[in-house]
């Protein structure tokens, strides 16, 4: 996969549900154009970063 292929703005939040103090809400939302890949490769890319964020997310969350 080549990260620079593919163009993106990618916003992401982190909330509390009110009511859950165990859980929390992760929204992301993005615009990706791919450069010169296919859509199914720029689709699994994306789904590689946004599970490897979710895994980086809940480390931090859990050390805490």
């Amino acid at each position: 996969m080549i990260i620079s292929a593919v163009e993106a703005m990618v916003k992401g939040r982190l909330s509390r549900r009110p009511g859950e103090p165990e859980t929390s809400r992760v929204e992301w939302s993005g615009v990706y154009t791919p450069a010169g890949v296919g859509d199914e490769e720029a689709v699994a890319l994306f789904q590689g970063i946004r599970a490897d964020g979710l895994d980086a997310l809940l480390r931090t969350v859990t050390a805490a």
